[in-house]
């Protein structure tokens, strides 16, 4: 029996990819970026181009591959708050810390192996799993991405971007929680095509 076809990411994934690596090399933008967290989506003219082109993408850019309307407003905030979060982590980091296949309890499993204080990652992951609000999560992330940028250790920025979109559905928030949960209690492959042990699990 042939196993079930795995189902294609959204296109919006690969869009937003492309701003996580201008953010890597245009110091600029990024500044921009990290203007994001003091205000709500769209407040900051600066990060209005980068978040429709992630939205809508580009003139060559097929309608089916655009968030649709009913999405949008998720997509946007979790765009805008990613984008935000990401050019804090990146900041005077030689290498990129958005990483492929990283979840957020991987991230606090490597960061609990770096800190002096176990209890410190656990206290933050365990705050930002129980959160029950979009808001309230983002809240937790923020200092959760503040101690990753000290240790320098990389999250899949989109994959946390399509969480915060799914944190309102109770069903997808409850799955995230058992996911990250287990990730937390297990040890990331040393090895993966988009990891490489000697620079996830080091500090900077």
């Amino acid at each position: 029996m042939s196993s079930p076809t795995r189902p294609q990411p959204p296109a919006w994934h690969g869009r937003l990819a492309k701003q996580l690596a201008r953010i890597e090399r245009d110091n600029g933008f990024a500044a921009d970026c990290r203007k994001g967290w003091a205000f709500e989506p769209l407040e900051v003219l600066d990060m209005a181009e980068p978040i429709v082109l992630v939205l809508d993408g580009d003139e060559d850019t097929e309608p089916d591959e655009r968030v649709p309307a009913r999405q949008q407003e998720a997509v946007t905030t979790a765009v805008h708050y990613t984008l935000a979060l990401y050019a804090f982590h990146q900041q005077s980091k030689n290498r990129p810390m958005h990483r492929h296949g990283i979840s957020l309890g991987h991230a606090a499993q490597m960061l609990q192996t770096e800190m002096p204080s176990k209890d410190g990652a656990h206290d933050r992951f365990r705050a930002a799993h129980g959160a029950d609000l979009v808001e309230e999560l983002i809240e937790h992330l923020r200092g959760f991405t503040s101690l990753l940028h000290s240790y320098g250790i990389p999250l899949d920025y989109v994959a946390l971007a399509e969480a915060l979109v799914a944190w309102p559905n109770e069903k997808r928030r409850s799955g995230l929680r058992r996911s990250w949960g287990m990730d937390f209690k297990r040890r990331l492959t040393p090895k993966t095509p988009d990891t490489d042990a000697d620079t996830i699990s080091t500090k900077d």
